[in-house]
């Protein structure tokens, strides 16, 4: 992989310090992307540097320095509170009562430091039963439905082999607490910030959490680990490989099969020439069962020759070690090597979000500071200085600044998403009559625009794009993820916004990136075949497709994280910037520990699993009436079983046959006298009605002015102080215009 240069440029965060007491790994890749952009981070009685580390731990710990300090012991606690009278952030992930009983807890540093943003990132739930649950994602996806959902499993739920609710949580952190710092530089006053397990969960589960009263709940719906629609699903070619076919609009599918020489399937019985009848479970199984039929007559290269040639959205199924070694990876540096000073040379994924004036580096600290460790100097320029009385503390961080969202479909509108529960004021701009995301997903679409102005107007003509010119002129970001080339046709590319705006940031996102497939169409599924998510889901035989659309979301979510990087850093200098970002710099960043590795180690693929968890220690088990997730370590489950002597399959079977012949009640209670931490697994079908979800306020209720009230995913983050949304709207296209939303304002 290639070795980046050495960057001149400082980092957006330059001259910020971060101080980081974490255990799981969430808070640990909070701190790292703040340090990955110029920050200060000292990590406070971390792993270190050592040989035990795990890939990720490695990872985590660029960018910054460690501070051989436990707070736990006499004389910790105070020292790791000087260290935080110097700092302007603190991340943290131990729980509330740990906190307090070391007067590490957000009361107690921000009482003497108001000027100091606080993030907390508990891995469950800030509050209620869930709180002293332990990091881990199988159990976060067990008690919140999303292991249920998850397709594949044999017909139970489905372990993933990729921590992705902590690699969420850590972007999802990461990017309010920027939006924190742009607060406290506006106003001097800084913020408590707190970004738990749930609020990921949040996030990944966006457009799946919808509750459409008598339409629609996409999450719940039937499916198994191929797909169901039969244009966007995978299939097994003549040569027993398999290829995902991403032809999620009536465009694409239509021209697939033309290539196919099946477009009779359009007229089928229960399809009857309309796109929108293959939601319907007969149609479903009719065209799905045709095609499968079709692709199984050539092998898979031939297909996907034809499919590029068409321009269509398909991509064949590999593996990690595969993409690694891909056009694309090399083409945008997703993978670089650097020299760590206790392991030697390390590759590792590289920065996840390119900002151009401020681009970041990449680096291991040579040194080890003991405990007299401490921040790098401040500047003359950069003491603390008293903290003006706040003018609205209630208003959250992004109050004020002013989003063009410009993007369709998943990702980037996701991006607006976050900015706008985060505080902004977004205006979405559509074509008349909207994008055709409205139609292929209707209730997602709710979910991801809800509290964004809808306007319409037809960037083809000069008279309506000059009316976006003038918007641009008074905003603050602009987000689009169009091809390459359109931006540029349509007049509204980097250079022409920033000329009409310097102070603008102009956030693109898109799908590849630079290199080979730079022209193609992608989404979310095409990165799990191509960066070998699916495969190493699946079980040697059978790939299986991510229910949760990881890297739309993880794309969306580190896209804002750059612009309010850009955002802060335009506090200092009044400059915008570019940003981008993409689906294929995500498909690393949300795999960084499976993509991390020595130099001179084999890069060793994901095993086929399509399993219940990875040990019997750390497994989905079923009951009598349902399902339970068992996660401890090896000897308290043996201590447990009394079968000290025993390998890994007799507990683990001892455990099965105790579950499956008692109630999850039961078993739950059992474990609890064990001292083993277990959780029900939700059934999907439970989601909308649980308390676990309910009463922890995960949902509100959006009015729709054509479907009317649609329950989604609430919250990201929260603020201190600053009350969350009872509900909110989302509004036809071009049912706003520019001069009312300013007649508003």
């Amino acid at each position: 992989m290639a070795r980046p240069a050495a960057s001149t440029s400082a980092g957006a965060f330059t001259g910020v310090r971060v101080l980081e007491y974490t255990r799981g790994s969430a808070g640990a890749i909070a701190a790292r992307y703040l340090g990955d952009y110029g920050a200060d981070v000292l990590c406070v009685g971390g792993a270190g540097q050592s040989e035990e580390q795990t890939p990720l731990e490695v990872l985590a710990g660029r960018n910054k320095r460690v501070v051989d300090v436990d707070p736990r012991t006499d004389g910790g606690a105070e020292r790791v509170r000087a260290l935080a009278e110097q700092a302007d952030v603190v991340v943290t992930d131990w729980t509330a009562s740990e906190l307090r009983s070391v007067g590490l807890d957000a009361d107690t540093l921000r009482g003497e430091h108001r000027d100091l943003v606080f993030a907390w990132l508990p891995p469950h739930t800030a509050a209620g039963p869930m709180t002293e649950l332990p990091p881990d994602d199988l159990l976060l996806a067990a008690w919140t439905g999303t292991a249920d959902q998850q397709p594949g499993g044999g017909g139970g739920p489905l372990a993933t082999d990729v921590p992705i609710f902590a690699y969420e949580q850590g972007a999802l952190a990461a990017t309010a607490i920027a939006a924190a710092l742009v607060s406290r530089a506006r106003t001097g006053a800084g913020r408590t910030v707190t970004v738990t397990g749930l609020h990921a969960d949040a996030a990944l589960n966006i457009t799946l959490k919808v509750d459409m009263p008598g339409i629609i709940r996409p999450f719940g719906t039937a499916t198994d680990g191929t797909g169901t629609s039969p244009q966007y699903r995978l299939y097994q070619c003549g040569d027993g490989e398999w290829l995902f076919m991403g032809t999620i609009t009536a465009g694409f599918f239509f021209g697939a099969l033309e290539v196919m020489d099946a477009i009779e399937l359009m007229v089928a019985p229960g399809v009857d020439g309309e796109f929108s009848n293959l939601r319907l479970p007969s149609a479903q199984r009719t065209v799905g069962g045709a095609i499968a039929a079709r692709l199984a007559e050539r092998p898979r290269a031939e297909w996907l020759e034809l499919f590029a040639a068409a321009g269509l959205p398909v991509a064949p199924v590999q593996t990690r070690a595969q993409w690694r070694e891909s056009g694309t990876v090399h083409a945008n540096q997703l993978l670089v090597t650097i020299d760590h000073p206790q392991l030697g040379a390390v590759e590792m994924p590289g920065l996840p979000v390119r900002l151009g004036r401020t681009p970041g580096r990449i680096a291991f600290s040579p040194d080890r500071p003991g405990p007299a460790g401490a921040f790098v100097a401040r500047s003359s320029g950069e003491e603390r200085r008293p903290v003006p009385p706040i003018n609205d503390p209630g208003a959250p961080p992004l109050a004020g600044v002013r989003v063009i969202d410009l993007s369709r479909f998943l990702a980037g509108p996701f991006t607006g998403t976050l900015l706008e529960a985060f505080g902004a004021e977004v205006v979405k701009i559509e074509a008349p009559g909207g994008e055709e995301y409205r139609d292929v997903g209707a209730a997602s679409y709710i979910a991801l625009n809800r509290g964004k102005y809808q306007v319409a107007l037809d960037l083809h003509k000069s008279e309506q794009r000059s009316e976006l010119m003038s918007i641009l002129a008074s905003a603050d970001v602009v987000i689009e993820n169009m091809r390459p080339g359109v931006p540029e046709r349509l007049g509204v590319g980097y250079e022409t916004t920033n000329a009409v705006n310097p102070a603008l940031v102009h956030c693109h996102l898109s799908a590849w990136g630079d290199g080979p497939l730079r022209e193609a169409p992608g989404f979310d599924p095409l990165l799990q075949a191509y960066g070998g998510v699916m495969q190493a889901l699946g079980d040697g035989t059978v790939p299986v497709m991510m229910a949760v659309p990881v890297h739309d979301v993880g794309s969306g979510t580190l896209a804002a994280f750059g612009v309010v990087a850009a955002l802060y850093e335009r506090t200092r200098s009044g400059a915008g910037q570019f940003v981008q970002t993409s689906l294929a710099a995500s498909s690393v960043e949300f795999q960084a520990g499976e993509f991390t590795r020595r130099a001179g180690q084999a890069f060793h693929d994901a095993e086929p699993r399509n399993v219940l968890g990875p040990y019997p220690w750390q497994r989905y088990y079923e009951c009598a009436d349902g399902w339970v997730a068992i996660s401890t370590t090896r000897e308290l489950l043996a201590g447990y079983s009394s079968t000290s002597g025993a390998g890994d399959d007799e507990l683990g079977c001892a455990l099965a046959g105790f579950c499956g012949s008692h109630s999850v009640a039961d078993v739950l209670a059992a474990m609890a006298g064990a001292d083993i931490t277990a959780a029900r697994v939700l059934r999907k079908d439970e989601v909308f009605h649980r308390p676990e979800l309910v009463d922890s306020g995960y949902f509100f209720s959006v009015e729709d002015s054509e479907f009317g009230p649609v329950q989604v995913p609430r919250a990201f983050a929260e603020f201190a102080g600053v009350p969350l949304p009872e509900s909110s709207w989302c509004h036809l296209a071009g049912e706003d215009s520019i001069s009312s939303i300013d007649a508003g304002r």
